[in-house]
C-alpha cells in the first residue's frame, strides 16, 4: 500500500462572487428532486495538473490568484452555490461564499501518481471533512488547491449534491476551467437554466427525507469498499467488440459505459457465487440515469439541479452462470427501455 502523502495547510479564506447577486435572485427554490437529496451528501472530485511546461515554482502565487479570481466569477454564474440552505425549501443567496484552502506538499506529483492507492481516495488533497459538519447550514462548495514541490497542482472539491447532480457539477467545473484559462467573455459560455422548480415544484411536506427510510438504504463505511479501475483505450475497444449483442431487439455494439458496467457486474456476481457456495443468490443492479433528455418535455444539459433517477435489473444465481457480457448488456438496455416507457413518462 502506498504511503500517504502529507500536506500542509497554508491559508484559509472565503471567496465570494465577483458580482453581487441581484435582489430578485436571492431566493432560490429547490425542486422536488433536490428536496429528496440529503443535506450531507457531496459530490467529490480531485483534479491533478502536472507542471508539463516546467514553470518555476515561484509562479504558484500567480496560478493561485488566477484560480481564486476565476472561482469568484464562476460563483457569480452559479450564484446559489455561494448561498446557504434554509431548511429543505430554498437557498438563501446572500453571497456568503465558498471556503478556499491553499495547501503545500513537499512531494512530487509524478511520484504520488505512480504510487496511487487504488482502494481509497487520496483524502489529503480534499478539503478537511471536519469543515463539512461544523455548521448547521454549511457552505455548498469547498475547494482546496495543493501545490507540489515540482510545481504540479491538485484541486480538490466538495459540492453539495442537494444543489445539483453530476451534470451540474460537470457544468460548473467546465465553466470554472474556461474562466481560469483566461476566458473573459462569459457570453461564450452557455446560458444556465435555474428553472427546475417550475417543472418539479417543491413539496411543503418534504422537510427532509425520512430518517428511517434513509437508514434502510444507507451503507456504513465499514461495509462499503470503493476501488479505482483503470481501462486503457485499446482494452475498452476490444471489450466493446466482445460485448456486442448480435441478435434480438437490443443488438449492436455497446457504449463504453455499457461494456465496462457489464464486465464489472459479471465479475461481482462470479465472486459472490464463489463466496456463497450452496446458498441461493439474487442480484439486483441499480443504474443511475440522467433524465434531462428522457422526459417528454426535455431539459437542456445546462439545466441546474438534480435530474437523476435509477432503474433496476434483477437476475438470479442460475442465470448468472450462463450469462455472457452481451447478455448483461442486453439486460441493461432492456432496463433503460423499461425506464423510458415507465418512470420517464411519469416524470415528464
Amino acid at each position: 500500500m502506498a504511503e500517504e502523502m502529507k500536506i500542509e495547510i497554508i491559508s484559509r479564506e472565503t471567496l465570494k462572487p465577483s458580482s453581487p447577486t441581484p435582489n430578485h435572485l436571492k431566493h432560490y427554490k429547490l425542486s422536488l428532486l433536490d428536496q429528496l437529496v440529503r443535506l450531507n451528501v457531496y459530490t467529490t472530485k480531485i483534479f491533478f495538473n502536472p507542471n508539463n511546461h516546467n514553470f518555476p515554482t515561484s509562479q504558484a502565487l500567480l496560478v493561485l490568484n488566477r484560480l481564486k479570481e476565476s472561482l469568484s466569477k464562476a460563483l457569480t454564474r452559479f450564484y446559489p452555490l455561494a448561498g446557504r440552505f434554509k431548511g429543505n425549501a430554498f437557498i438563501d443567496c446572500r453571497d456568503d461564499g465558498a471556503p478556499f484552502i491553499e495547501a503545500r506538499s513537499h512531494g512530487f506529483l509524478s511520484m504520488f501518481l505512480r504510487n496511487l492507492d487504488n482502494e481509497k481516495l487520496p483524502e489529503p488533497f480534499l478539503p478537511p471533512k471536519s469543515d463539512l459538519s461544523k455548521r448547521l447550514s454549511p457552505p455548498q462548495l469547498h475547494v482546496q488547491a495543493a501545490f507540489f514541490a515540482c510545481g504540479g497542482l491538485a484541486v480538490g472539491l466538495y459540492m453539495s449534491h442537494k444543489f445539483g447532480d453530476g451534470g451540474t457539477f460537470s457544468r460548473f467545473v467546465k465553466d470554472w476551467t474556461f474562466l481560469s484559462r483566461g476566458g473573459h467573455s462569459q457570453t461564450l459560455l452557455p446560458a444556465l437554466d435555474f428553472t427546475a422548480s417550475s417543472s418539479f415544484p417543491p413539496s411543503v411536506s418534504a422537510v427532509q427525507p425520512p430518517t428511517d427510510e434513509a437508514k434502510r438504504f444507507a451503507v456504513s463505511g465499514d461495509k462499503c469498499i470503493t476501488k479505482r479501475f483503470v481501462f486503457d483505450e485499446a482494452k475498452i475497444a476490444a471489450l466493446k467488440v466482445k460485448a456486442t449483442v448480435s441478435t434480438g431487439q437490443w443488438r449492436g455494439q455497446p457504449t463504453r459505459a455499457e461494456a465496462i458496467t457489464a464486465l464489472i457486474w459479471r465479475c461481482a456476481t462470479s465472486a459472490a457465487r464463489r463466496t456463497n457456495k450452496g446458498f441461493p443468490l439474487h442480484f439486483v443492479k441499480h443504474q443511475l440515469v440522467n433524465i434531462r433528455k428522457r422526459i417528454e418535455l426535455p431539459f437542456s444539459e445546462n439545466t441546474i439541479g438534480n435530474f437523476v433517477q435509477y432503474f433496476s435489473v434483477e437476475i438470479d444465481n442460475q442465470e448468472t452462470k450462463t450469462m455472457e457480457l452481451q447478455d448483461l448488456v442486453a439486460l441493461l438496455r432492456k432496463g433503460i427501455e423499461g425506464f423510458d416507457e415507465g418512470e420517464a413518462k411519469r416524470l415528464g
